[in-house]
């Protein structure tokens, strides 16, 4: 059986081009992870969820030494680990907010129930 020099070839070039596909950077990914994280910053929530907050910026920063050195597959799921402990951040920072406004409202009412009723003493409030 003649061996022919295709056989020995194409499989060689098979292999070059496998090895040669790029994965396409996850761009879009890391500019959504990046505003996400400002936006977790901005709301507050280095004092409502520090920890989560961390976290989101720890899996940012190491995506981003990872889209540096062109590896993207291991770029991809710490973008998405970084956008979901962001938006964790955020609904933990708008619940603390939202927590903190109910209580707020839940002494003026009380103060206002005091106030109207019978036989409060409307003058001392106004003084205090």
């Amino acid at each position: 059986m003649k061996i022919h020099p295709f056989h020995l070839i194409a499989p060689a070039v098979l292999v070059l081009a496998s090895a040669c596909s790029t994965v396409q950077p996850p761009t879009t990914l890391l500019t959504q992870a990046q505003e996400r994280v400002r936006q977790a910053e901005s709301v507050g929530a280095e004092e409502s969820a520090p920890l989560v907050l961390r976290e989101a910026q720890q899996y940012l920063s190491e995506a981003e030494k990872s889209m540096q050195k062109e590896h993207f597959e291991e770029a991809r799921p710490l973008l998405e680990k970084s956008l979901i402990s962001s938006e964790l951040a955020i609904a933990r920072t708008g619940s603390q907010k939202a927590q903190k406004a109910a209580e707020e409202i839940e002494k003026n009412l009380d103060l206002l129930r005091r106030e109207a009723a019978p036989g409060a003493n409307r003058t001392s409030n106004l003084y205090q």
